[in-house]
């Protein structure tokens, strides 16, 4: 691992959803010695993994708070600073680089499948629960959410309360690799969902209403699917009766924060959204995500660190005596096991069931957009023949 190697996964892996522009008073004076000499056509980001100083580790374990600083630059971002313990660290620190940039990139890994992946997940559950109870099953935007539904609610049950699940940790298993204790793990989703409040690194949970808003190209791969997926959902409610979306409403809006009331829901464009934030959510972004995280070696991103933190005066250490050969292979076995794809039904098969020529029409229009979209991505972001049509893994 070089620093090229390090920003070119920062820049197109789904670790670029981390990258945020906005900086507290705390991070301006963390990073003053760069940040107050930056010129206005400067731009700069952090990565905010600092929750992770509140988790406990297995003996011998290490994670750590850390925040990273990154510049853009004309192809892509260069890293600037590491902060970790409250200790900054540059690329002329040596070994004590090394270890900052293995921490961010432990702390990004962890966040990631331990965090912000979690909300792709479970508060769509409620949209599939309430839709059956109080749509109609031919309603158009049931049929939608019906379709991309497959799968989701025994997988998703079986995430949280099967003991044999990766998110609980047990040790028994050969496919577990998270540095800590289950509790420590969902502490990490919950952390995620609910926001810390000044901290611009940890926004709440909101129902996405719109395209995911990140730099690199990972973050511009989903906007354009969301604008087809967008004008789907348009036509798709153009064609529904909006007034059963009332009490639609009524049980959605309480359990996900930021779903939209009854009295706005009735508006098309609002309806579609929620509509489009669902589709893309459980289908595209969650595939994307899976897919481009599992493209990454583990030893790139480990989950479990085995030296202490950088200091600043620390010894010379080689990759791998910096995580056990058995810490190694859990976290590979997890990968093929559930980072990697595995599709078992298509986003270019999915079936609508639509009742009417019009709506038929807007579905296969809709393939044809998504492959468009698909065409026009850089080569490694064309991943549409495979991609699930809902959360299947």
């Amino acid at each position: 691992l070089d620093d090229e190697i390090f920003n070119e996964i920062y820049w197109n892996s789904p670790f670029s959803r981390f990258l945020t522009p906005t900086f507290s008073d705390n991070d301006l004076a963390i990073f003053n010695q760069t940040l107050s000499v930056k010129s206005p056509s400067d731009k700069f980001f952090k990565i905010d993994h600092t929750h992770l100083g509140d988790q406990k580790t297995y003996p011998g374990v290490y994670i750590a708070p850390v925040i990273g600083l990154f510049k853009q630059v004309d192809n892509g971002i260069e890293v600037v600073s590491i902060l970790v313990n409250e200790k900054c660290f540059t690329p002329k620190d040596g070994e004590s680089w090394e270890r900052a940039r293995l921490f961010l990139l432990q702390g990004s890994s962890l966040s990631l499948v331990g965090g912000v992946h979690a909300s792709l997940h479970f508060p769509t559950d409620s949209v599939i629960a309430i839709t059956r109870q109080r749509l109609p099953k031919n309603h158009p935007m049931a049929q939608v959410i019906e379709a991309h539904s497959y799968l989701q609610l025994p997988l998703n049950y079986g995430v949280r309360w099967s003991p044999r699940s990766y998110a609980h940790n047990s040790p028994r298993e050969l496919y577990t690799a998270f540095p800590g204790p289950r509790e420590d793990v969902f502490h990490g989703f919950m952390t995620y969902y609910e926001g810390i409040d000044g901290n611009s690194g940890y926004p709440t949970y909101h129902y996405p209403m719109s395209a995911p808003d990140f730099p690199g190209p990972y973050g511009k791969a989903l906007k354009d699917y969301y604008q087809v997926i967008l004008d789907f959902c348009r036509n798709v409610v153009e064609q529904s009766d909006l007034s059963v979306l009332i009490s639609w409403a009524d049980e959605l809006n309480p359990l996900i924060p930021g779903f939209p009331s009854s009295d706005i829901i009735v508006q098309p464009e609002v309806a579609a959204n929620a509509l489009a934030g669902f589709v893309h959510c459980v289908s595209v972004w969650h595939y994307m995500e899976h897919t481009l995280y599992s493209q990454l070696p583990v030893h790139h991103n480990p989950h479990r660190i085995r030296v202490q933190p950088p200091t600043g005066n620390d010894a010379t250490t080689q990759w791998w005596q910096r995580t056990r050969q058995s810490d190694l292979f859990r976290q590979e076995i997890a990968r093929r096991m559930f980072y990697e794809s595995h599709t078992v039904r298509r986003m270019l098969d999915v079936e609508y069931n639509f009742e009417t020529q019009h709506l038929t029409e807007a579905a296969n229009l809709f393939k044809k957009g998504l492959q468009t979209v698909n065409k026009n991505q850089p080569k490694k972001y064309q991943l549409l023949d495979d991609m699930a049509c809902s959360i299947q893994f």
